[in-house]
């Protein structure tokens, strides 16, 4: 996981150089306003504060996709990782962009670390309902995320186990015991046959 991390740190540095080079389709002036952007956002950071700053968000997106039960389907494993990356990661930085807090590396750490969490919890009603959304589209077309739909599943199997357990208790499944029924309180019914 480290390793995966440690791979998609160095991309953002190369985000903002190409952010740069972009087609005309944008323009020059849009070109250099997105490069610029990325500079002053990732401007004097060395890749080991990188590193520490967008690590954890990274690490928070992994977990979230995870936890997912296993009727999750990819898109929602992915759309997950991504907000629970993406908004973390926003909120964390540009709290620590913040006037005032810029030049100080500790008190920028901490507003990141606090915008970051800020953003974790706005991330899980936003993937939620993503999910929802996807599942309505592309899935079952239900408005239901993965947990409401393992939750359903499990109360069908819960019924279906109670129901059985009913119908084997008084002998009413072909084949079970029948005998119970006719001497009820008797545990051993092999001394009235014969």
């Amino acid at each position: 996981m480290i390793g995966l991390l440690s791979k998609t740190l160095p991309m953002l540095t190369k985000v903002s150089q190409l952010a740069s080079k972009l087609p005309k389709g944008l323009g020059a002036r849009g070109s250099r306003m997105i490069g610029s952007g990325f500079n002053n956002v990732f401007g004097g950071m060395g890749a080991g504060e990188k590193f520490w700053r967008f690590g954890p968000d990274a690490l928070g997106g992994i977990v979230s996709a995870a936890s997912l039960p296993a009727n999750a389907s990819l898109g929602d494993r992915l759309l997950t990782g991504t907000i629970d990356t993406v908004l973390p990661a926003t909120l964390g930085l540009g709290a620590s962009r913040l006037p005032g807090v810029r030049g100080n590396p500790h008190l920028a750490a901490g507003f990141d670390t606090v915008g970051s969490y800020a953003g974790a919890y706005a991330a899980m009603p936003i993937s939620d309902q993503g999910m929802r959304l996807s599942n309505q589209m592309f899935g079952t077309g239900e408005n239901k995320n993965p947990w409401e739909r393992l939750s359903e599943q499990q109360w069908k199997e819960e019924q279906a186990r109670i129901r059985q357990e009913i119908l084997l208790g008084y002998g009413l499944i072909p084949g079970t015991r029948p005998q119970e029924m006719l001497y009820p309180g008797m545990q051993n019914y092999g001394e009235y046959i014969g």
